[in-house]
């Protein structure tokens, strides 16, 4: 069979499907879009592991819950081309203050540097409903995948179900709430309508 240079575009439906999940996403206050790349080669599941110890130190260090979306990109060599290696593109949010250089620098202690690029970049949002398309790409292709962490304390319409959901959103409300002191409170009941009311 022979392969043309617009077999491996998107087809329509993708790319709708990837512009209404980024319509959805672009809901949630993003604060910082960025790139996390392998330095070595790993399987799925260790990306996966590696990528949660990440998380779950910057949420230690932050001393409060990160809310994520992240598509996952490996591109494998074929026809002369080289492939790319594992990478995450991901978009974060929390109710702590998020430094893109600090967790470029975190990274880079699980990633590891690369010696040809650096292994992570990290920048403030612009654009949401972009940002959300390009980490999504490949939410259609055999070789991408995406997951996602926290959503429900940043994009849940709903009360939340059982004991346990509740004082987890409570926590979040109050941690939203004590940033009324550093911001309007406008500002804060427009992002956290619980936390002020």
């Amino acid at each position: 069979m022979i392969r043309r240079w617009y077999d491996d575009l998107p087809a329509q439906r993708d790319i709708e499907v990837v512009k209404e999940y980024a319509k959805w996403l672009s809901r949630v206050p993003w604060k910082v879009y960025g790139t996390f790349t392998f330095a070595l080669r790993v399987s799925d599941e260790h990306a996966d592991k590696v990528f949660a110890a990440f998380i779950n130190c910057m949420e230690r260090e932050l001393r409060a819950p990160m809310a994520f979306v992240r598509g996952d990109e490996k591109r494998f060599s074929g026809c002369g081309m080289p492939g790319s290696p594992r990478h995450f593109h991901a978009l974060m949010t929390s109710t702590a203050a998020l430094d893109p250089l600090r967790l470029m620098t975190v990274w880079r202690r699980f990633g590891g540097s690369g010696e040809q690029q650096d292994s992570a970049m990290a920048e403030a949002v612009k654009n949401p409903q972009k940002a959300a398309e390009y980490c999504l790409k490949f939410i259609n292709d055999t070789d991408g995948d995406w997951t996602f962490h926290n959503l429900d304390l940043v994009l849940s319409d709903d009360p939340p179900v059982g004991h346990r959901a509740q004082r987890r959103a409570d926590r979040h409300a109050q941690r939203a709430a004590g940033l009324a002191s550093e911001v309007p409170n406008a500002f804060i009941a427009l992002l956290y309508p619980q936390a002020v009311s």
